[in-house]
């Protein structure tokens, strides 16, 4: 098996929560990496729940994070555009 993608999730709301949650439980070739929200007590939760260590009150701080090499945005739609373009700046995947 080749190596993981380390995934950061933007997002730990209530989409980014259900997508986290299914790929740290069901899909192998995924590692989340860092959980990124404005909401960083949402974040922290999460990050509890999956074992995850890496937690950030931004999207900036996660796109910088070591072993971050594709981003899952999750944050409200209004921000997609801009954060999409973030990522894409910093040379990360997006889905």
């Amino acid at each position: 098996m080749s190596a993981r993608v380390g995934l950061g999730l933007i997002g730990a709301g209530r989409m980014g929560s259900t997508h986290a949650r299914i790929l740290a439980r069901g899909v192998p070739e995924v590692r989340l990496a860092g959980i990124a929200d404005v909401n960083l007590a949402a974040a922290r939760s999460l990050a509890g729940e999956l074992g995850i260590d890496a937690v950030f009150g931004d999207a900036d701080e996660l796109l910088a994070a070591p072993g971050v090499d594709a981003v899952l945005i999750a944050a409200s739609t209004h921000q997609h555009v801009a954060l999409v373009s973030q990522a894409a700046a910093a040379g990360k995947d997006v889905l």
